[in-house]
């Protein structure tokens, strides 16, 4: 059996974006995230990942949380049991969500030289979480 992924959509959104000129765009990625990867999710996330990058955004943010912990209206088995395995990372999705919009603001108020400085911002859940 074929399984197609498609990963137009985050990629539509990213054109959108520019054509709109949209200062700061933000995606939501994976640790682990990775076109190379055996793993079909970790390997899509990292070509969304790549393709987002050659669009040309004026800001870029790549959020790669680790397991996000009580989403709303989402209950997936395979993340209740890693939710319980120690080591592995994870932020709690509201956590999430309010540092993806503190980072936003942050970035879109930075002065036209560190804009230009830095136009790609690349976060790990670490990074997330502080």
């Amino acid at each position: 059996m074929f399984i197609k992924v498609d990963y137009e959509y985050p990629l539509n959104f990213a054109n959108l974006a520019k054509s709109l000129g949209v200062k700061h765009y933000g995606l939501l990625s994976s640790t682990g995230s990775d076109q190379r990867s055996m793993f079909l999710y970790m390997r899509t996330k990292g070509r969304v990942e790549a393709a987002c990058k050659e669009v040309g955004l004026e800001q870029l943010t790549i959020y790669r949380p680790g397991l996000l912990m009580h989403r709303r209206n989402d209950k997936r088995i395979g993340e209740t049991i890693l939710s319980c395995v120690p080591g592995v990372t994870k932020i709690e999705s509201a956590d999430m969500g309010k540092a993806m919009i503190e980072h936003a603001v942050h970035v879109v108020r930075l002065s036209e030289e560190e804009r230009q400085q830095q136009k790609l911002h690349d976060l790990n859940n670490n990074q997330i979480i502080a």
